[in-house]
């Protein structure tokens, strides 16, 4: 068990791959039962009965495990001033922030 200031010992705990037992006896009893999870949330999404604002929440929740979140990116002038958002604007921080972003990804493709 953990205890705060005792070193981890080598090789304790669950080994790299190894799935957790709750986990794995859930998707047993979804297994047996012939329950598809995925299946289940999509007909509950396509049903008349549940409200728009829920359906909308729904699908932002399982969007998040489909594409990551992007952090904020603060955008600076020359002199180092932040620059603030406004309707002029908009469009032009958008292009900085995309082009600063695909940046990053080409650094993390090739470093």
């Amino acid at each position: 068990m953990f205890k705060p200031g005792i070193e981890k010992v080598e090789g304790s705990g669950r080994k790299k791959g190894v799935p957790n037992k709750a986990s794995l006896k859930m998707l047993d009893q979804l297994i047996a039962k012939n329950i598809n999870p995925i299946e289940k949330v999509l007909a509950l999404l396509e049903s008349p009965t549940m409200s728009e604002s829920k359906k909308l929440d729904a699908w932002i929740k399982i969007l998040s495990y489909c594409y990551p979140t992007l952090k904020a990116i603060e955008v600076s002038g020359q002199d180092g001033t932040v620059i603030g958002v406004t309707p002029d604007n908009v469009a032009l921080l958008c292009k900085i922030a995309r082009e600063e972003a695909l940046a990053n990804m080409k650094d993390k493709e090739t470093g």
